[in-house]
């Protein structure tokens, strides 16, 4: 079999504690899922993918001053659910997971 390109989905809500310590830092918290359909919403679903999702809760801090917004996320798993994908389910045979218990996440912005 070969390798399939697919769909890949995220979505993220919480809340922030603006001005948590001090007027730079702001805290947050939420819940984020990502994850990969067993079948492609958009061409074609064959080949071989690792489909599931993920549910995590993720902690943040946002450090800004002047320009400039530094950002740190640690999602740490909450669930995890491996699907069946298009090749593995006439064998009913389900392969490894390969679902992270912890993200490391870093930004940087800049307002011009």
């Amino acid at each position: 079999t070969w390798n399939s390109v697919a769909d890949q989905y995220l979505v993220r809500a919480g809340f922030t504690l603006a001005r948590w310590t001090t007027p730079q830092l702001s805290a947050s918290l939420g819940l984020r899922i990502n994850g990969i359909p067993p079948f492609d919403w958009l061409g074609g679903s064959a080949g071989f993918r690792r489909p599931g999702y993920a549910t995590y809760i993720e902690p943040g801090l946002t450090w800004s001053s002047g320009q400039n917004d530094f950002s740190l996320f640690v999602p740490v798993r909450l669930d995890a659910n491996r699907l069946r994908n298009v090749t593995e389910r006439p064998t009913n045979a389900l392969g490894g997971e390969a679902f992270a218990r912890y993200l490391v996440v870093t930004s940087f912005s800049r307002r011009f």
